[in-house]
């Protein structure tokens, strides 16, 4: 139901040359043999770096897997817990770019754009946790190895990394946003578990019921819906307006202006 209600947000942030895309990392415990959300965080992506095009390679794949190997192996992996009436969860990513720098809130804990991704990622039945950027990584790191630098690129400030998910402080760098959510397997299975049958407390076998062997790749794309929606709040908030266009013109003026504080900052 989310997926189709979230498709206004999708259209609006897709006018202001917002794009948010998804693909699964992991099933079963399946990683590809080379992570794209490494390159992610690594900021190793060229400058053209086309989120459609990554949305589309994802959507060939029945498992919504970056790699053929990957993807072959996960199929095998899901054929064999049809068989044992078993299922699988899995990780998956959602990248959103276009997003101007400062959405959100640094000052104010329940208007941070982290905190409402987080809380709305983890909405989603069956996620049972979600990171932005390096996440949980991050604790085992330095913090030389952890934070990204600040460097001129194009004339423009950029992050060298991106291992801070396209946000710091709550607020939105410039950068992809990055979030990385984990999935568990679904609960209902064909071949039961054990219970309690509260009339008369006694051990029996779980329900025998229908169940999707995993729904990982489903999952990413209800993911994408609800990242739209946070962000369409954030976007909307920051720069209201009564009609597309007057939101985009803010949208756009608020860009150039930033741009534009920067060039004068620097001719100094």
């Amino acid at each position: 139901a989310r997926v189709a209600a979230c498709t206004t947000a999708r259209r609006l942030l897709a006018e202001l040359g917002v794009k948010v895309v998804s693909f699964v990392e992991s099933i079963g415990g399946i990683f590809p043999e080379n992570n794209f959300g490494r390159k992610l965080l690594m900021n190793e992506l060229p400058s053209d770096f086309d989120a459609e095009a990554l949305a589309d390679e994802a959507d060939a794949s029945e498992v919504r897997a970056l790699e053929k190997p990957q993807e072959e192996k996960i199929i095998e992996k899901i054929t064999d817990a049809m068989k044992r009436g078993d299922t699988l969860g899995g990780t998956f990513y959602v990248v959103a770019t276009g997003l101007p720098v400062g959405l959100g809130s640094y000052m104010h804990f329940d208007r941070k754009l982290d905190t409402a991704l987080a809380r709305d990622v983890q909405s989603i039945n069956a996620v049972k946790g979600s990171e932005i950027g390096a996440g949980f990584r991050a604790a085992d790191w330095f913090g030389s190895e952890t934070h990204d630098e600040i460097v001129l690129r194009d004339g423009r400030l950029r992050r060298r990394t991106n291992r801070a998910g396209g946000l710091e402080g709550g607020i939105t760098t410039g950068e992809p946003l990055i979030i990385r959510a984990a999935m568990k397997p679904i609960s209902t299975l064909m071949s039961p578990i054990g219970t309690v049958d509260l009339d008369g407390m006694k051990p029996i076998q779980a329900r025998r019921e229908r169940s999707d062997f995993t729904a990982v790749p489903a999952c990413a794309v209800v993911a994408e819906a609800v990242v739209s929606m946070t962000l369409a709040n954030f976007i909307l908030e920051k720069f209201g307006g009564d009609s597309i266009e007057e939101l985009t013109e803010r949208f756009v003026g608020y860009q150039e202006r930033a741009e534009k504080t920067l060039r004068e900052n620097f001719s100094r």
